[in-house]
This record gives C-alpha cells, sequence and structure tokens, in this order.
C-alpha cells in the first residue's frame, strides 16, 4: 500500500486530464519541509541609466528542514487557536511512503527515492497555481 503525504503548507488539487475538473485534494499536512536559506555574498552593482543596482549571488545551502505545524489553544481565548512552528529533521525514507514536497525542496534533497512534486500545473484566474493533473519525480 502507498500512502502520499503532503509536505507543502497548501492542499494539493488533482484535476482529471478529461473533464478538467478536481477529483482528489491532498490536504496539507502537519510537517512541512523547507529548503535552507540559500547563502549570498554581494557582486559588483550594476549601473542601468546612472542608478546602481545590488547583485547578490545566491548559493543553495544543501538539504531541507521540517517545520511541525501544531495549534494550541491561545491563553484566553476559546474559540482561536494559536500556530506554533517547530522545527524537526526531515524524516527518513520510509517503504510505501512518499512526499510530495516544493520543486525547491525537491531539488535541494536530490536523490531521495521518496519524494515528488506537482507537475502539469492548473492555475487560477488569478494564475496562482490551484492543483495539477499529475505528480513527478525524477529517476535518479
Amino acid at each position: 500500500m502507498v500512502e502520499l503525504r503532503n509536505a507543502t503548507p497548501h492542499d494539493i488539487n488533482m484535476y482529471d486530464t478529461e473533464t478538467n475538473e478536481p477529483t482528489i485534494t491532498i490536504a496539507a499536512g502537519d510537517l512541512i519541509f523547507r529548503a535552507n536559506s540559500p547563502y549570498s555574498r554581494e557582486m559588483p552593482s550594476l549601473n542601468i541609466g546612472g542608478d546602481e543596482i545590488p547583485v547578490y549571488e545566491l548559493t543553495s545551502a544543501p538539504g531541507c528542514h521540517a517545520i511541525k505545524v501544531e495549534y494550541v489553544a491561545a491563553p484566553g481565548v476559546k474559540t482561536f487557536s494559536e500556530r506554533v512552528e517547530t522545527t524537526v529533521d526531515v524524516p527518513e525514507v520510509e517503504e510505501g511512503v512518499f512526499w510530495i514536497v516544493s520543486k525547491i525542496c525537491y531539488d535541494a534533497m536530490g536523490g531521495r527515492s521518496d519524494l515528488l512534486m506537482v507537475n502539469h500545473t492548473v492555475r487560477g484566474p488569478d494564475n496562482r497555481i490551484i492543483g495539477c493533473y499529475s505528480l513527478a519525480r525524477s529517476d535518479s
């Protein structure tokens, strides 16, 4: 049996290729994978029409970390909860479990056999991604 876990902060709507309607929603989980922050160093600036434009070289820090999201009751409030995020280790590969992650996380964690990313994306009227027709992974 295969289990899909969504490690993005958004629900993922899977669309049918024939009807173009959403058929499955994979809810955002309580564990979100995030790429480590890139390192940067200042490069020579660009002079455009007399204006100096700063330029930085970004180099990705290898790997990702995970954020555990929990909702706890806010003090003195009965109907609302407070979002609490804690940094934790990314889980080890587990037989039959696949994690859906962002493209940047997928690239940063290269080589893991349990990672998937959205493919053939569907965009809404405001051009934001609202779902996809398929998932993808690399053979490497």
